[in-house]
């Protein structure tokens, strides 16, 4: 998840402070010294106990589709070549959960299986990736937002969620064309629209953008775990 640094006001710098909490990553700022979560972005200890950092929309891609679409990105380059990923075998083991032999909290979905998740409210929804590479998007509600989720499988399985109202009034859709990004057509205008950014490409509403939601593509127990009461779909 990628938040925004601001709160009350108060622009915050983090550090990693070598802890774990749910099997996540905690984060620490210089300000205060306050432990925050990563996966939610909340305050576990210290002065700004009770703050939450505000969430942004975010990409999960290669770095190839990203510098498609934006190709005078600014990249942080690293001092050493980096090869690989010291956490591939955990990846790919369906077994292990977390670093200390967690067990899945939640038997609704396999515990290492991948999901789809956004908090809007007090509301939580997970769809499994593997649905959304049957069916390629799907439409649903959270937090009283019509939301639609889209799997881009020619662009490295690159997700968006998006808000499906424009000008107040609410887009149904149907899927056009798979190919380097999937293109939906709204019901109600005959308008196309890319599912990987969320813009209007040829009809009526051509140039008009979706509004991207805040999302994470991640292991069910580890979702699960911050957000018990998640909604799962289908």
């Amino acid at each position: 998840m990628v938040y925004t640094r601001e709160v009350s006001g108060k622009e915050l710098t983090f550090g990693t402070s070598g802890k774990l909490y749910k099997d996540a990553l905690v984060m620490y700022d210089r300000q205060t010294r306050s432990l925050w979560t990563q996966v939610d972005g909340s305050v576990l200890q210290g002065e700004m106990k009770g703050a939450r950092l505000q969430p942004v929309p975010a990409v999960q891609t290669t770095w190839r589709e990203w510098k498609r679409l934006h190709p005078d990105t600014l990249v942080l380059k690293k001092n050493r070549p980096v090869s690989g990923s010291p956490y591939a075998d955990y990846f790919t083991s369906p077994h292990r959960l977390g670093i200390a032999g967690t067990q899945n909290p939640d038997p609704r979905l396999r515990g290492k299986e991948k999901v789809v998740t956004l908090r809007l409210g007090e509301e939580a929804l997970a769809v499994s990736l593997n649905h959304l590479q049957q069916v390629t998007f799907h439409e649903t509600q959270a937090g009283g937002v019509p939301v639609v989720m889209v799997l881009n499988t020619g662009a490295s399985n690159t997700t968006g969620v998006f808000d499906r109202r424009v000008d107040g009034r609410t887009l149904d859709f149907e899927l056009h064309l798979r190919g380097r990004e999937t293109i939906l057509r709204d019901k109600q205008t005959g308008t196309q629209w890319s599912g990987l950014t969320g813009q209007a490409q040829r009809g009526e509403l051509a140039g008009r953008q979706l509004q991207p939601l805040p999302h994470m593509v991640n292991f069910w127990f580890a979702w699960v775990a911050y957000n018990p009461r998640t909604r799962v779909e289908p």
